[in-house]
């Protein structure tokens, strides 16, 4: 069981909560209001649609209607990194800019390959655990290979996210050619190709 400490709504409302046995652990509980009969149903879609780019699930939990999901904690979204008053380095942001860039899209082709698009991305569903592993909101929907682009796919939306990181004070203008060139054919190569990148 869990004590909940706080709400909070970035995406999708999450509630922060302490583990009553662990009470150093902290994990975030996602409230989902659904029917019994539909939680095998949804167990069973997690369970296909794991990624390591996705939050894991520690447990869940069912009660009148309500079902409990507790995620692993999550420590800051990209649009913090953004809009952040404290210093950030060079070599901090192209870590960042390397994880987001490789299992991002990691995530997008795992999902590619199950029919499926992410629902949406952005600086706020970028998520950074507390040991710096890049994670996404777990949000997605089918979609038919004939309707898959670069924007439908989320391609162009990560584009957006990795300039505006290049852009910040600790990156602006360090960039090498690589890097500028891997920013420019995301929305143009193919998944498949950008995976083959070597930036």
């Amino acid at each position: 069981m869990t004590v909940p400490r706080a709400r909070v709504r970035r995406g999708q409302r999450i509630t922060l909560a302490h583990h009553r046995q662990r009470e150093r652990g902290i994990v975030n509980i996602q409230c989902l209001s659904v029917d019994q009969s539909q939680i095998q149903g949804l167990r069973e879609t997690n369970s296909q649609l794991s990624h390591p780019i996705f939050p894991l699930l520690l447990k869940s939990y069912y009660d009148v209607d309500q079902l409990y999901l507790g995620w692993e904690p999550i420590e800051i979204m990209v649009a913090n990194i953004l809009t952040a008053s404290w210093p950030v380095n060079e070599t901090e942001l192209a870590c960042v800019l390397q994880s987001v860039r490789k299992l991002t899209l990691d995530g997008i082709r795992s999902l590619r390959d199950q029919g499926r698009a992410l629902a949406t991305l952005g600086p706020n569903t970028i998520w950074l655990n507390k040991r710096g592993q890049v994670r996404l909101v777990k949000s997605s929907f089918p979609m038919q290979t004939s309707e898959m682009n670069a924007d439908t796919l989320r391609l162009t939306a990560l584009a957006m996210v990795m300039r505006s990181l290049m852009a910040t004070s600790a990156g602006q203008g360090r960039w090498i050619s690589e890097a500028q060139s891997f920013l420019k054919s995301l929305t143009i190569n193919s998944l498949n190709e950008l995976m083959k990148a070597s930036w």
